[in-house]
């Protein structure tokens, strides 16, 4: 009988540890997938910004704001292949200006990647990661007319950004 209502106990202070645990490391966890999506997604836009410098460095020519990265950079041999998105399947990186506008006579100055999957979040976390200032809600800062001029990082962009970005939403970014 005593070894029944020890086992009864057992269970019952391992279901409540496992939900204290549970309560207590949420948002912990949530934060540091967070923060760990962000890291990718910032290594990744860097990866290709580094690629576009050196591209820059040894061509003589920058690459254009309208530039596909797969045929330029990974064709040409700067980069070993185009980093996924570690938020989305379907937004890849693109090229860009620092107003959003993508064409065939524009050099690139930034590489820009959309967030999707719990991009608030991420885009929070990426601005917290780069060193930019957050917003007083703890958001990332919009961009209304141009990307910012800081090396990387974040931002939720109004729709009359640019030809290329127009459909707002976050963006990481990495300057060229």
């Amino acid at each position: 009988m005593s070894n029944v209502l020890i086992g009864i106990i057992g269970v019952i202070l391992f279901i409540g540890l496992a939900l204290a645990g549970a309560l207590f490391l949420g948002p912990r966890f949530q934060e540091s997938t967070n923060n760990s999506r962000g890291s990718a997604v910032i290594q990744a836009v860097a990866q290709i910004s580094n690629a576009a410098n050196m591209y820059r460095v040894q061509e003589g020519v920058a690459v254009l704001s309208n530039a596909n990265i797969d045929t330029v950079l990974r064709a040409n041999g700067y980069l070993k292949s185009v980093p996924s998105n570690p938020t989305s399947d379907i937004y890849v990186p693109l090229m860009s200006t620092a107003g959003g506008v993508r064409n065939a006579t524009a050099p690139a100055e930034y590489v820009v990647m959309q967030l999707t999957d719990n991009a608030a979040s991420v885009c929070a976390a990426i601005a917290k990661q780069t060193g930019q200032t957050l917003l007083a809600d703890g958001s990332a800062p919009e961009a209304s007319t141009a990307l910012p001029i800081q090396p990387s990082g974040c931002v939720k962009m109004t729709a009359g950004l640019g030809t290329a970005l127009t459909n707002g939403g976050y963006y990481a970014f990495s300057r060229i």
